[in-house]
């Protein structure tokens, strides 16, 4: 692609990243490979969320399938059945792995059964646009991710639709994360929290979209103050201060139990952090608000810290 490049010490590690981004396929390399002799690898890297603008090649010599990355996965694509094509287009709302079970809550509806997303990815496992993983809790399934922008591509064709999905994906780890809390609050378990960094791609995922313009910001509220003692547990806390200044971004919300708890996490936060008076003030307020929202439990919290 280049006669002037060479792999050294220096950029090995973001080729590896880019190779690993791009899930080992030759031809995306291939086509990765060709932009070299007019972009860096880091700005190779940097445009990886768009791959099929980042990999197009006008080599005449290719078959009209290879010339573009697209045009091969498109070839791959039409070989589907319809079926099993809208689910494809549903799943690629995932970050990362994610369960069965996780497949059932958030594709299911619309006139697709939850019985029916087994047979249809199992299917789509068969003609590897689905790869199917065996872990120590069962099953696990992910896309390629050049499949699943490709399928997120097509999802977004309709906006409606694709903000439907996104918010059943928000709204299903959410119900995870809150279900976990308790159990969290109650004793610090190494396995609970590991269950939940398993499905933490998903769970970010689900944050950027409830905090985005199209998003719900309720269900942000919801995800960030659930994740607040698992964020303190595993000590993430440059990923922590991200999610409260998106929490506590914009104009204050309809008092609720979510918002009192983000309150709370957020001013635990920051007593942990060293920012004492404005932890002092978040809780002072998160208070208020767990008191007329009847959430006693975190109220007691908040009053603790304070």
């Amino acid at each position: 692609a280049s006669n002037h490049f060479k792999l050294t010490a220096v950029n090995a590690p973001r080729i590896a990243q880019i190779c690993n981004r791009l899930d080992g396929l030759p031809l995306a390399i291939e086509l990765a490979a060709a932009r070299v002799a007019s972009l860096s690898a880091d700005q190779i890297a940097a445009r990886l969320e768009d791959l099929f603008g980042l990999l197009t090649t006008g080599r005449r010599s290719s078959l009209p399938r290879h010339r573009t990355l697209k045009a091969a996965v498109d070839w791959s694509y039409r070989l589907v059945p319809p079926d099993e094509q809208d689910l494809l287009q549903r799943l690629s709302v995932f970050a990362g792995a994610f369960s069965l079970e996780a497949a059932e809550h958030v594709c299911s509806g619309g006139g697709l059964r939850p019985d029916d997303v087994l047979d249809l990815l199992s299917g789509l496992v068969t003609r590897s646009l689905v790869t199917m993983h065996e872990e120590s809790e069962g099953a696990r399934y992910s896309l390629l991710e050049v499949i699943r922008q490709y399928a997120e591509e097509l999802l977004a064709s309709s906006p409606e639709r694709y903000q439907a999905m996104k918010r059943r994906h928000a709204d299903h780890y959410a119900s995870v994360v809150v279900e976990a809390l308790p159990l969290l609050e109650r004793h610090h378990s190494a396995d609970l929290a590991a269950a939940i960094t398993i499905e933490y791609d998903n769970l970010r995922a689900a944050l950027q979209w409830s905090f985005s313009i199209d998003g719900d910001r309720r269900l942000g509220h919801r995800l960030a103050g659930a994740l607040w003692r698992y964020w303190g547990q595993t000590w993430q806390l440059s990923e922590a201060e991200h999610w409260w200044r998106e929490a506590l971004a914009g104009p204050e919300p309809p008092e609720s139990q979510e918002w009192g708890q983000v309150l709370n996490g957020a001013g635990t936060f920051m007593y942990v952090a060293g920012q004492l008076e404005r932890g002092r003030e978040l809780l002072d307020r998160a208070v208020g608000v767990l008191d007329r929202t009847g959430d006693r439990v975190h109220q007691v919290m908040a009053l603790s810290t304070l």
